[in-house]
């Protein structure tokens, strides 16, 4: 039989996980998915409440507040805003320092993504490109452009330093760069120590902690113009890599979970095959809903009574109020109607809605 899994609205995270142990994935999607249900609530669930679950649960996995992961906003890494735009989110290098039983949380992390992608069921959570490689076992494929949606005030300025081509030109910048900072860069960062005790708040001993070099000899080793394509590598790898990557690691297995229940399955191939991008795209879903394509597939019963005119001119006013809703306040509606938070990226991704006129 299906698995049943009682879920504590206010306290999601915790009994999510006790009732979602890989014994109990199993069975769920041997019979297709979880059947749930929210305690102290009416409602039989065919399909809504696993999708209110998923949306709700992801929505608390990759808060800040629970120190799983650290977000940046699209803005300060594009330099621009997007319409409906969401925050990219990352790994913390620490979350250990503020949640004992990471491990525990980054595997559930992962066999959410994984019933996200099984079902079709965005979460409107925008994964951050270097994390999507490292998901998907593709490390060797993050680049120095990847730290922008990691660190983007460093990436730019480590840009535009780059881009200089003329060396003493490019030493100017860093020169400014160090003095701007407070002291010349040299190959070596802030150690996974310093962030877990500043995080705690100990920004004294945090001070007193060696620096983290990214080569040996790295803390008397200077950055100029010479070797800066070097520090940029060096710090990718460290940062974004080495840093996260085994705390990756345990989203990567929690995905696999799912993923491999039927390794011959055309999902599970699916999965290898996927790039980072699609990855990116298919979690997040599509920014906003297309009100066209959304009236042109609603019903409306009783049949023929959307013919009428007063019932036409209803009509014409609703559709009217959903166009000048902001994208948020569209996502929030389709919601309520189907509990999706974003339609599918990819594909047509519609629902049928239908609307009672009285």
């Amino acid at each position: 039989s299906a698995l049943h899994l009682a879920v504590d609205r206010s306290d999601m995270l915790r009994s999510s996980l006790c009732g979602l142990g890989e014994e109990a994935l199993h069975d769920a999607l041997r019979h297709g998915r979880p059947v749930i249900t929210f305690s102290g609530e009416e409602g039989l669930d065919a399909g809504g409440l696993f999708r209110d679950w998923l949306a709700s649960l992801a929505a608390e996995l990759f808060s800040p507040d629970h120190g799983l992961v650290v977000r940046v906003d699209r803005e300060d890494a594009e330099g621009l805003r997007l319409v409906g735009g969401l925050p990219y989110v990352s790994l913390s290098p620490v979350p250990e320092a503020a949640n004992a039983d990471c491990r525990s949380y980054l595997v559930l992390m992962g066999r959410v993504l994984g019933l996200s992608l099984r079902h079709g069921v965005p979460l409107g959570v925008c994964l951050s490109p270097p994390l999507c490689k490292l998901v998907l076992g593709r490390a060797a494929e993050v680049r120095f452009e990847d730290l922008r949606f990691v660190a983007p005030r460093q990436w730019r300025e480590l840009d535009q330093c780059l881009r200089e081509a003329d060396h003493e030109a490019r030493g100017l910048r860093l020169h400014a760069l160090g003095d701007a900072l407070g002291d010349a860069l040299c190959f070596a960062v802030e150690s996974r120590e310093a962030r877990t005790l500043r995080q705690q708040g100990l920004w004294r001993e945090a001070l007193q902690r060696e620096d983290s070099e990214l080569l040996p000899g790295g803390r008397e080793r200077l950055v100029c113009a010479a070797n800066l394509e070097d520090y940029c590598d060096s710090l990718v790898r460290k940062e974004l890599v080495d840093n996260v990557q085994g705390f990756a690691s345990h989203v990567r297995a929690g995905l696999l979970e799912v993923a491999n229940l039927r390794p011959t399955s055309a999902f599970a191939r699916s999965v290898r095959r996927l790039g980072a991008e699609a990855l990116e795209h298919a979690i997040m879903g599509k920014l906003d809903v297309d009100v066209g394509a959304w009236r042109a597939r609603t019903e409306y019963v009783p049949e023929g009574r959307a013919e009428e005119p007063r019932s036409r001119q209803v009509v014409d006013w609703f559709w009217e109020a959903v166009e000048a809703m902001s994208a948020e306040q569209r996502g929030d509606l389709l919601f309520f109607c189907c509990a999706y938070r974003r339609l599918p990226a990819r594909g047509d991704g519609w629902f049928a809605m239908r609307i009672s006129l009285g």
